[in-house]
């Protein structure tokens, strides 16, 4: 299963293409000038992943391997989104 994540999130890389951390930086600085909105839903993203992540993590220390699928799964699904805004938004 922890392979399985880590490959699907390598994919996700993979397709969306690898954005520097400096790219990031410059995107949510003209998205927070020029569309609040977006910049405030890429904020929502990045939180819900954070949180999304510690709880995977608290799910394997547990042994609730049915839960920890479902968290990756959502981990992501929201990973995507947040890519996929992120790509648009590099232009």
């Amino acid at each position: 299963m922890r392979e399985n994540f880590e490959e699907r999130k390598k994919m996700l890389h993979d397709r969306y293409g690898a954005i520097s951390m400096e790219d990031r930086r410059q995107i949510l600085c003209k998205l927070r000038k020029r569309n609040i909105l977006m910049y405030r839903q890429l904020e929502r993203l990045k939180h819900d992943l954070l949180r999304l992540e510690s709880k995977r993590v608290q799910c394997e220390l547990e042994g609730n391997l049915a839960q920890t699928e479902a968290v990756e799964n959502k981990i992501l699904k929201k990973k995507e989104q947040f890519l996929k805004v992120l790509t648009q938004n590099k232009k």
